[in-house]
């Protein structure tokens, strides 16, 4: 199970039956139906929870049904729609069969049963990987992602990684720092193979760096 902690604290039952929010509650990160900010834990009514994970102004789960679900800032992010907002888990439409989420403060990353990779959200920065700089508000799949067992949006920044079944790592988005890996400062519209990794098994994608762990070693690169 993923977890991350921002705004809003966000912890699953050992049985995955009960999840429970608190923290920041302005947007609705809280899940529990107001703004009010809470500084204990609540309980929320979402049962079979496999994966949460939380941004600064949103949060999302997955359900061992393969259903996504999201809440707190409806526009992932982008501050020209903060007053957009939902206060409690709500389906994303379209998609099933997800085993993964990954949150970046603008932009998700949901991955398939099928090793397929859909993105929505912000993407000045090509943060979605489908070619354009279009934000978009609604799943859309990267084609050129397949046999994916492992995504990760960075953190505070604006680019991500995958992890194919091979053990090579793909990445794409913003590049300023060389967070991308391909020793050069250019940004990637579509994902790209980094050099040199091979046999990967985990990766995370940071602020403005990248690492991966190809036992025994780990690999990182980027802002330093």
């Amino acid at each position: 199970m993923g977890l991350t902690s921002t705004s809003a604290g966000l912890k699953r039952a050992s049985q995955a039956t009960a999840l429970s929010c608190w923290g920041l509650n302005h947007l609705g990160q809280a899940s529990d139906g107001t703004t009010t900010d809470r500084d204990t834990p609540v309980q929320v009514d979402v049962s079979g929870v496999r994966q949460v994970v939380a941004s600064s102004d949103f949060s999302a789960l997955v359900r061992h049904d393969g259903t996504l679900f999201l809440w707190g800032n409806r526009r992932f992010g982008d501050t020209r729609y903060q007053d957009n907002y939902v206060s409690v888990p709500s389906p994303v439409l379209g998609l099933s069969g997800i085993v993964q989420v990954s949150l970046e403060a603008k932009h998700i990353l949901a991955l398939g049963s099928d090793g397929t990779v859909w993105a929505w959200g912000h993407n000045s920065y090509a943060e979605l990987g489908d070619g354009t700089t279009a934000h978009r508000a609604t799943p859309r799949n990267i084609p050129s992602l397949l046999d994916i067992t492992q995504i990760s949006a960075s953190a505070q920044g604006a680019h991500a990684l995958a992890l194919r079944t091979d053990g090579t790592v793909l990445a794409w988005g913003h590049n300023q720092k060389g967070q991308l890996g391909m020793g050069c400062d250019t940004p990637r519209y579509v994902p790209a193979e980094v050099p040199g990794l091979t046999g990967v098994h985990s990766i995370s994608a940071g602020e403005n760096s990248s690492f991966a762990i190809a036992s025994p070693a780990v690999w990182a690169w980027g802002s330093n």
